[in-house]
């Protein structure tokens, strides 16, 4: 590590209480329902009974039904939660981060917790409520719904802004607002998500990932492989939330740092420079 990049961490850590009080004082006001009415207007995806039996779609269902008996996959293995997740528990079984001091994303100090910190941030990606929301367009089944919605709230208490692991690091909140945005607009019509209450919890809850993201962006790195995957989520936010204060800064911020990234992560040939770029859906 460079110093200027030990600079720059340095001065992040020690601003990071500032910013993190500021964005949670801010984000009262965006506590309104009406701040939805963008997201909520058209399908991002057409998805119908008629088209069930199509592997991908069929797959989704199976994965909600899963889900109602309380088991996901995590990295391809069976993981169950239980009616009521503990949002902060390992996955592996290894306990949980509920009393860990949130540390940056690179902090070598999550390995000598014996806590498999990737297994708790990629159940906290909450890919699950998407399919969740794909099975609800397909079947109307409500209890799909019921169940999105009980685990977002469940993981919004549990996980107040700024003071647990699952908000140290910016790709993963991003990873996860996208999960956000597309599960909410696949229950859009849903009669679990007609109530005020928690279309106002949820507009502030987008608000704190978007301003999170925002100011907790990656330096470019060789491959700038968690740019891109930060910049997709606060371009995404920006786009379908047009009605929050920062939403034109997101979106614009966002696009120009995934074309950024996309210039230096996808070579002419259609290649990519990182092993990794299959998991960053842009």
């Amino acid at each position: 590590m460079g110093a200027s990049e030990a600079g720059r961490r340095a001065y992040r850590h020690m601003a990071s209480g500032w910013i993190t009080a500021r964005i949670e004082r801010e984000s009262n006001a965006q506590a309104d329902e009406a701040l939805l009415d963008h997201l909520l207007e058209e399908p991002f995806q057409v998805e119908t009974a008629e088209l069930a039996s199509e592997p991908v779609l069929a797959s989704a269902v199976r994965t909600a039904e899963l889900a109602l008996t309380g088991r996901v996959k995590i990295f391809g293995s069976g993981v169950d939660l239980g009616e009521s997740p503990d949002w902060l528990a390992d996955p592996a079984g290894s306990g949980s981060a509920a009393g860990l001091k949130k540390l940056p994303a690179w902090s070598e100090s999550y390995t000598a917790t014996g806590l498999d910190i990737r297994s708790i941030w990629e159940l906290n990606r909450l890919h699950v409520l998407v399919e969740l929301g794909r099975a609800w367009q397909l079947t109307r089944r409500e209890e799909f719904a019921s169940l999105a919605v009980r685990w977002i709230t469940g993981w919004n208490e549990q996980n107040p802004f700024g003071r647990t692991v699952n908000w140290s690091s910016a790709l993963e909140v991003s990873l996860r607002a996208i999960s956000l945005l597309v599960a909410v607009n696949c229950l859009r019509d849903s009669q679990s998500l007609q109530d005020k209450g928690l279309r106002a919890m949820l507009a502030r809850l987008f608000y704190l990932h978007g301003e999170y993201i925002a100011n907790h962006t990656s330096p470019p790195s060789s491959g700038f492989n968690h740019l891109a995957g930060e910049a997709a989520g606060l371009a995404l936010l920006g786009e379908y939330l047009p009605g929050m204060n920062p939403s034109a800064g997101w979106r614009i911020e966002g696009l120009a740092l995934l074309r950024q990234s996309v210039q230096r992560l996808i070579f002419p040939d259609g290649g990519g420079l990182e092993g990794s770029l299959h998991y960053l859906s842009f």
